[in-house]
């Protein structure tokens, strides 16, 4: 009996630290997409001499890679099991960060993008499976928090601290010191996966009936819609033009933007350590939940379209920007809604379908971020520096977009099922 405890007790600390270097790795994943364009988008501008469209096309470039390839790793990581899904994975993705750095050219640096958008892709899917095979169903939400700060955390470092390691060594260096570290943790989780043995661990193959069944669960839609707008209204500001507009609508620093940025995101960290936990104090409830954070992208967005139509000073903005940055805590909660209302035997595959609309829900509002900015080039004010800056009628025309998408979203949220944490059983496994 006691030698049982001992090894139950055993493995699970194992589990533990497997949990805990594959997240190390997880970190770099949101380093790398807050990191570009967002806290260096003046720097690669004027560097490079491109156009805001250009700019914001190295964060599109990877979420498209990065959003297309979910799909895929969620039905890998069911197949192959989710230890070789994030060893390829991060194989590519330290790759593509050394490479960055170094690449010559504009076309060269898209190429590494893209490799590290491949390599990002596996990171996030691989390891919540990863976290659904080694742990009890009772724990998904809480430690789905704790895989959210992890990766928080790397896009905590991308905005202040990136931005004075920038400031005073470059963006070439500071990247390429990154990429290094990056490539070092990986050769570290690789071993440990290996040697534990989840790099082996397989898991059953899902059927095209599985998938079937997924497809024809009606109550999935509402969250695919909700939950995909409303991350992208807070996050084109956290990794693409948010740093951007503080500084040419109100005026501020380098610095001083990167820490409003900073700021966002630790506010989103916050958020998620709490955020799993919520539910519990409801009983359980998942619904009121989704409502609120569409409700607060509402709020948020309709402050910053008030902010510029009444000219309000630089509280306003940064007011806009944390309800955005705070709305992240009810949405945490549906990610775990959205996989009990999945079929069992999908969950893997299901959080890549919410997770790869998400990301390019994502991507096409940057895209959509820079041509909007392009469409008011004449009106743009070039620094001594070289640097750009656009007029307020640019981010005006953004933020009404972003406003009209939330109502969308909280339209759909209304509509959002309730489980009560229970997880939906897979037709297939009800049959004798």
């Amino acid at each position: 009996m006691v030698k049982r405890v001992y090894t139950w007790a055993y493995s699970k600390r194992v589990e533990l630290v497997v949990f805990g270097a594959m997240g190390g790795l997880y970190f770099f994943t949101n380093f790398q997409r807050v990191a570009v364009p967002g806290t260096v988008f003046d720097k690669i501008q004027s560097d490079l001499n491109v156009s805001a469209s250009a700019v914001t096309a190295f964060a599109a470039v990877f979420l498209y890679v990065y959003a297309g390839m979910q799909f895929f790793v969620g039905t890998g990581a069911e197949r192959f099991g989710p230890g070789k899904m994030f060893l390829v994975g991060g194989f590519f993705l330290s790759a593509g960060s050394v490479l960055f750095p170094l690449s010559p050219s504009l076309v060269s640096l898209y190429l590494s993008r893209a490799l590290v958008g491949l390599g990002a892709s596996f990171m996030y899917v691989s390891l919540v499976k990863a976290t659904v095979n080694m742990f009890e169903a009772r724990h998904f939400a809480p430690l789905l928090g704790v895989v959210i700060v992890m990766g928080y955390s790397g896009g905590l470092a991308a905005t202040a601290p990136l931005e004075r390691l920038v400031a005073r060594f470059g963006w070439r260096t500071a990247f390429l010191a990154a990429g290094i570290i990056c490539s070092a943790v990986y050769l570290f989780v690789a071993a440990l996966l290996r040697r534990t043995g989840e790099a082996r661990r397989e898991v059953r193959a899902m059927s095209v009936a599985s998938v079937k069944e997924f497809f024809r669960t009606r109550a999935i839609y509402p969250i695919l819609v909700c939950g995909p707008i409303n991350f992208a209204m807070y996050y084109v500001l956290q990794v693409a033009v948010g740093k951007k507009i503080l500084e040419d609508c109100c005026g501020f620093s380098s610095r001083a933007a990167a820490n409003v940025t900073f700021a966002m995101l630790f506010t989103v960290i916050a958020g998620s350590l709490a955020g799993g936990f919520l539910p519990r104090l409801v009983g359980n409830r998942r619904r009121p939940f989704v409502i609120a954070a569409s409700i607060g992208v509402v709020a948020g967005t309709s402050v910053l379209v008030g902010a510029m139509i009444f000219k309000g000073g630089a509280a306003w903005f940064v007011a806009g920007y944390m309800i955005l940055a705070a709305t992240n805590m009810p949405a945490l909660i549906g990610t775990p809604l959205f996989k009990e209302i999945s079929p069992s035997n999908t969950s893997g595959f299901a959080i890549g379908v919410l997770n790869g609309t998400t990301y390019f829900v994502v991507a096409l509002a940057c895209n959509a971020a820079g041509r909007v900015m392009d469409a008011f080039k004449d009106a743009v004010t070039v620094t001594q520096a070289g640097v750009k800056i656009y007029p307020p009628a640019a981010y005006l025309w953004m933020f009404i977009g972003m406003a009209a998408l939330a109502l969308v979203s909280l339209a759909a949220s209304l509509s959002a099922p309730e489980t009560r944490g229970e997880q939906r059983v897979a037709q297939a496994e009800k049959e004798p």
